[in-house]
């Protein structure tokens, strides 16, 4: 069992230790960015849903 995790926690390493170098070859403006534009998503989405909702009976 106690194989099973470590190699799992290393495989989990390797991605990440993958993921700093590519985003450090790239640079951080693409991660940057694509984490705004998912934000910023959410956010149109949130207040599309607050304006089509109907109010709950007994709710003010």
């Amino acid at each position: 069992m106690q194989k099973h995790f470590i190699a799992a926690l290393r495989g989990f390493i390797r991605v990440v230790l993958a993921l700093v170098i590519l985003f450090e070859e790239w640079g951080w403006e693409p991660l940057r960015r694509a984490f705004a534009r998912q934000a910023l998503q959410r956010l149109l989405d949130l207040s599309d849903d607050r304006q089509f909702r109907q109010p709950r009976e007994g709710s003010p």
